[in-house]
């Protein structure tokens, strides 16, 4: 999967290090009783803190598969979130949904030496958004917003009627059928195999409408294509033990992009699509633990290729839950986000709508290219960005792209850090103009989901959008 090479360091708050005087202060700050900390390298950090300048995160470090009750973290930070706070009295309240923390609608806890403390969250019956709230006074909290989706059944809890055997390699045109499915590959007793279809050059693999297929991934070549066209009705069934690996396009390959439309995608990896050109369209993918090792970063990772002729990678009116990673609070590392899109610099621009829900890392990252061109076309509207662990979205731009990306017409809500966080002060602004933060007064709302500097929220809307997906 794609992955930035490098991290900025995020204070994990809900605000970031570029706002450091809007929240209170920056570490230089000498009021107030001085912190000491030992970090896990050794090293002894100080930082002097008053009660005004603490910040409160909220996150959830188990993964979501289905509506189980999910252990929450609160996190109470002094100033950057580089000290953490004990002793620190932290008040739980649901919000909506109906559901319980630790089995009541309000309860008070107490941070640790580390600043931490847990509680469980069970979810209600009253909707299938759900709302959790930490506060530590009545303008420092943090709300994080978990969307409960239904669930299909395991169509690899039923016998296969296709065996594909250990593994499968297909090396021209073959359409699989619903009369055919589920489509499973089989390790026998005590074996050790790949389980892995595998889509050889020049191939192409249809799947009709309520396909099912059961295997631990799914590789389709750069010079092959994967063709899934369910309905509504009868989705394609995709459940994968790892996930869908879209390998690179050589440049100068014809043919018509790899497509995913009314697709139910379950793994644990993800989807990567490195350079391949695919359409994915009325699609939910979704993370499920396989039981196995975890992946090094579940997501789903794009990256336009730069194909003449070939129709633009794109992703309309998709659900993508519960993919991302977020890293050790120490660990600044790659991001990992829920959806992740490349923009290099001979590439064309990617439209995006998509509901990114319960990501565990960031909701959704851009990470642009030094000598990108044409990137404010590259958008992402008509959509939500809800319940990350982390921030909901990021972009990195560096200097010589010519724009930042779009962020428009959507909902960004309760995410456990800001809504959208840009390059920075006096870099490339990103234009999130237009969007719903949670609160009717914009980002900076009671509920709202703040914005880093470098980020245009202006004429935020009043009201969440409908988007009918």
């Amino acid at each position: 999967m794609l992955r930035s090479n490098a991290r900025v360091s995020l204070c994990l708050a809900p605000c970031m290090a570029a706002l450091l005087t809007a929240c209170g202060g920056g570490d230089e700050a000498t009021s107030g009783t001085t912190l000491t900390l030992e970090v896990p390298d050794g090293a002894v950090v100080t930082n002097a803190c008053s009660a005004e300048r603490l910040e409160v995160s909220l996150q959830s470090h188990d993964a979501i598969v289905d509506g189980s009750p999910r252990r929450m973290v609160v996190m109470v930070t002094c100033g950057s979130g580089v000290i953490r706070r004990g002793g620190v009295p932290v008040d739980w309240q649901i919000v909506e949904g109906g559901g319980k923390i630790d089995g009541r609608a309000t309860v008070r806890s107490t941070t640790d030496t580390n600043g931490v403390t847990e509680a469980l969250w069970t979810f209600g019956t009253d909707g299938p958004v759900q709302t959790l709230e930490a506060r530590l006074s009545p303008t420092q909290h943090a709300s994080l917003t978990h969307t409960l989706l239904p669930r299909r059944a395991d169509p690899c809890r039923e016998p296969a009627v296709t065996d594909l055997g250990a593994a499968r390699v297909v090396t021209g045109v073959e359409v699989w059928t619903r009369s055919g499915s589920p489509y499973a590959t089989r390790c026998a007793s005590g074996a050790t195999c790949s389980e892995a279809i595998t889509v050889a050059p020049g191939a192409r693999l249809e799947m009709e409408a309520g396909v099912a297929v059961c295997a631990r991934r799914l590789v389709v070549d750069g010079q092959a294509r994967l063709v899934a066209t369910g309905s509504a009705e009868e989705p394609v069934h995709l459940r994968l033990r790892t996930g869908i690996v879209l390998q690179a396009a050589p440049h100068g390959v014809p043919g018509i992009p790899s497509q995913l439309r009314h697709v139910y995608a379950e793994s644990n990896d993800g989807i990567g699509a490195a350079g391949h050109p695919v359409v994915i369209e009325d699609s939910i993918l979704r993370r499920v633990p396989a039981g196995e090792a975890d992946a090094e970063c579940p997501t789903v990772a794009l990256r336009q290729h730069a194909l003449s002729g070939v129709t633009p990678s794109r992703v309309q009116r998709t659900v993508i839950d519960g993919f991302g990673m977020l890293p050790n609070p120490w660990d600044y590392g790659p991001v990992c986000a829920g959806l992740q899109i490349e923009i290099g610099d001979t590439t064309p621009p990617l439209q995006a709508s998509a509901r990114i829900l319960n990501s565990l890392g960031e909701g959704l990252y851009f990470l642009v290219a030094a000598g990108a061109r044409d990137v404010a076309q590259t958008q992402l509207s008509q959509c939500e960005v809800s319940g990350s662990a982390g921030i909901g979205v990021f972009a990195t731009v560096p200097p010589g792209a010519d724009a930042a990306p779009r962020v428009t017409g959507c909902n960004v809500l309760g995410n456990a850090l800001a809504g959208v966080v840009g390059p920075g002060i006096g870099a490339t602004t990103v234009d999130a103009r237009a969007n719903w933060w949670g609160d009717a007064e914009g980002p900076a709302g009671t509920r709202g989901d703040g914005v880093g500097a470098g980020v245009d929220a202006t004429q935020p809307l009043i009201a969440p959008l409908e988007l009918g997906y």
